[in-house]
Formats: structure tokens, sequence, C-alpha cells
């Protein structure tokens, strides 16, 4: 059990870190070194919540597929859904 849990951590740091270069140009520097920090740390929750709430508070444009993706790493790490709900509104095709 221990290794799938450790397969399944890693998968959401790679799946983690893969989101945040998509949205690393359109954030501010000090805002990405605190969410890397995160990781670095294996802080994953503190890492997507944040870089969930500063899409939202940049009001920054996702396309769909962004947003699965991150309703897709939200579920699998099992986070409050509301996390994320909120970056629907900034949904841009």
């Amino acid at each position: 059990m221990g290794k799938v849990l450790m397969v399944k951590t890693q998968n959401e740091m790679l799946r983690s870190i893969q989101l945040l270069n998509e949205m690393d140009s359109q954030l501010p520097t000090p805002i990405i070194l605190n969410i890397k920090e995160f990781l670095e740390n294996q802080e994953w929750g503190l890492a997507y919540e944040m870089l969930c709430e500063q899409i939202y508070e940049f009001e920054l444009p996702i396309s769909s597929e962004l947003y699965e993706n991150i309703l897709s790493i939200g579920e699998s790490m099992e986070m409050n859904p509301t996390i994320w709900l909120k970056l629907k509104s900034l949904i841009s095709e």
C-alpha cells in the first residue's frame, strides 16, 4: 500500500509542476517561487491550493482543457472542490 501511495504522490507532484509551468509566465515571480517552495517541501496540497487561488485572484483566463487538468489533479489529491470550482468562471475558449 505504501508503494502505491508513493507513486500516486509522485504522480501528483509531476502533474502539479506541469500545471505550474503552464501558468509560470502569467503569475508574478514571487508567487511562483512560493509555490515551487511548497512543491520542494512536498506540500502538494498547499502548492495546488495557492496556485488555484492565484489564478482566481489574478482572473487569469484558462482553457477548458487546463480547467479539466486542474479538476483532475484536485480530485486525485482529494482536495475540497471549492478550490477549483471557482475557476470555472475563468474558462475562455
